[in-house]
């Protein structure tokens, strides 16, 4: 019968941990063929190795004027960095020309990226602690 009330207890606690909302809004998207990737990622060494600690893949069905908005329910609280992949081959990495510039989208969690570098992590990371909404503009180049 304790076990029966500590249940009911402690239920509210873990369902609080990820009643945050993240709301995602890109835009800049220049069509609807393949998908978006977005990769979450916590810390520089990470970032760099472009091992994301997840990810979530989003449809282009709902694409309208170049723009598509996702809410997540599912996300733990934390500090994150999302970077975006315009992923239009479907084949889940950046394609790049010949002389290494990239040939999809790409896109950072509140931060437009105008250099030819790599961002840090830094650059675009961010707590997620409550209900939050990212932007994030997409560029080609």
């Amino acid at each position: 019968m304790k076990r029966f009330f500590l249940f009911f207890a402690i239920m509210p606690l873990c369902v609080s941990l990820f009643a945050q909302k993240l709301s995602v809004d890109i835009t800049g998207i220049r069509n609807n063929k393949g998908v978006i990737n977005l990769a979450f990622f916590t810390c520089e060494k990470s970032f760099r190795k472009e091992d994301p600690d997840f990810y979530r893949i989003v449809s282009k069905g709902r694409l309208s004027g170049g723009r598509i908005s996702v809410v997540f329910d599912d996300i733990p609280p934390g500090r994150y960095g999302i970077a975006l992949l315009d992923d239009e081959n479907e084949d889940g990495k950046m394609r790049y020309n010949i002389l290494g510039i990239p040939r999809e989208g790409f896109g950072f969690s509140n931060y437009y990226h105008t250099g030819l570098s790599k961002p840090r992590l830094n650059d675009f990371i961010f707590d997620f602690y409550d209900d939050k909404v990212i932007k994030i503009r997409v560029r080609y180049m």
